[in-house]
């Protein structure tokens, strides 16, 4: 969603923008305790700003929906760990 600027519109023009996120696993990596799950889903939250209309930048927070990892075996000091993925995104693109 674009917010239309009156006068700075032609130069700076605002969006933000939602949505999943889904990532799929194609390197397998065995670990001690845990094994990682064949793909994840978060939620994208971000804001970003589109220049002379060709240039973008943009920052997204992404919220994991379901776990990232599986627990293998019972382990008390590991019982804590959710294993939901959280990340910071920064992104540029030129458009043509």
């Amino acid at each position: 969603m674009g917010i239309n600027l009156p006068i700075a519109g032609q130069i700076l023009m605002p969006y933000a923008f939602t949505g999943p996120n889904f990532s799929f696993l194609f390197n397998e990596s065995v670990g001690f305790k845990w094994e990682n799950r064949d793909s994840n889903i978060s939620w994208d939250v971000g804001a970003g700003v589109e220049i002379l209309k060709h240039i973008q930048v943009q920052a997204a927070y992404g919220i994991g929906l379901t776990k990232a990892l599986k627990q293998m075996g019972i382990e008390q000091e590991c019982a804590s760990i959710v294993g939901k993925d959280r990340s910071w995104t920064i992104t540029a693109a030129y458009l043509f």
